[in-house]
């Protein structure tokens, strides 16, 4: 089986009223609780409070948090790299 990704350009990116292809239905992103919040960014993480702080000052709680930042992994040093709660999804 193919993997297809969307198409994205960098300019969409830079213009937050831009319109983007939709990757589910309102039913499934309903069904699964999705919510969008662009164009905001995850400014900080609060790991004790299990919280997100978002750009604009909201709070989002989670329960596990995955960060996926883009297409290959890459650790700010080596020492997370053998830390035993962060894990790479690509090699």
């Amino acid at each position: 089986a193919c993997y297809a990704r969307p198409p994205l350009s960098k300019a969409s990116l830079l213009e937050p009223d831009a319109a983007l292809p939709r990757l589910f239905s309102d039913e499934v992103q309903q069904a699964l609780n999705l919510a969008w919040y662009r164009p905001l960014r995850a400014e900080s993480v609060d790991r004790d409070e299990k919280k997100v702080v978002l750009s604009n000052g909201e709070h989002l709680s989670y329960n596990i948090l995955l960060i996926a930042t883009g297409g290959r992994a890459r650790l700010p040093s080596q020492a997370w790299a053998s830390h035993p709660q962060v894990y790479t999804l690509r090699h």
